[in-house]
């Protein structure tokens, strides 16, 4: 009863500050400080919670998967500053995601299997985005493939961490198709940003679960 209470607790933080990030960017200061500060921290109740977790049942991968939504916090402002920092600092992130889901659950055969799947679609949409994008695209691939490993390293993990780490990607794909074709709108933003913090909860909660 006391973990539900403390996921809880974590989820409404989570909510609240992501729902208060969107009111601060709304107002005449726009992304400024408060509003990055905002963004951030409710990333950190979500890596507070894995730390919970990691604490609570002193595991090396719930440390780890601590370590990466400490990590993306640190991406969450960096990404708005400047953004190719911020995707390599996000990319640091999902490594730690990778390690983490090696030591819960070591690859085999399927991961490779997975991971050459997520990669054909990838490398079918290298030609569009090149097309759109108008730049070079080549970070955006490598992150791609950061992606596609930590999906497929995810593949054998519990539902919840599987979840979390499908969220993650979806979310990183409606906001590389914001940036190539520039959708604009509130709406697609809170459709974006909460897919994100979902996936960032849910791979914090699972470490309380167990």
């Amino acid at each position: 009863m006391q973990h539900a209470a403390v996921m809880i607790v974590a989820f409404l933080a989570v909510l609240q500050f992501f729902l208060l990030y969107q009111w601060k960017k709304a107002g005449p200061k726009g992304e400024g400080t408060e509003a990055l500060m905002l963004k951030g921290t409710a990333t950190f109740c979500c890596a507070a919670l894995a730390l919970y977790g990691a604490w609570l049942h002193q595991n090396a991968g719930y440390w780890l998967l601590g370590a990466g939504l400490i990590v993306c916090t640190a991406a969450d402002v960096l990404l708005a500053i400047r953004f190719m920092p911020g995707m390599a600092c996000f990319a640091l992130g999902h490594v730690c995601y990778c390690i983490a889901y090696c030591l819960l659950a070591p690859p085999t055969w399927l991961t490779l299997i997975v991971f050459i799947a997520l990669l054909i679609p990838v490398c079918c949409v290298i030609p569009w985005a090149r097309k759109h994008a108008g730049k070079d695209i080549a970070p955006f691939i490598a992150y791609g493939v950061v992606l596609c490993l930590m999906l497929s390293f995810a593949a054998r993990q519990r539902m919840i961490l599987l979840a979390g780490a499908f969220l993650f990607v979806v979310s990183d794909l409606l906001l590389g198709y914001r940036l190539v074709k520039k959708v604009k709108g509130k709406g697609y933003d809170y459709l974006c940003l909460g897919c994100y913090y979902l996936a960032q909860f849910l791979i914090g909660a699972s470490t309380v679960i167990g």
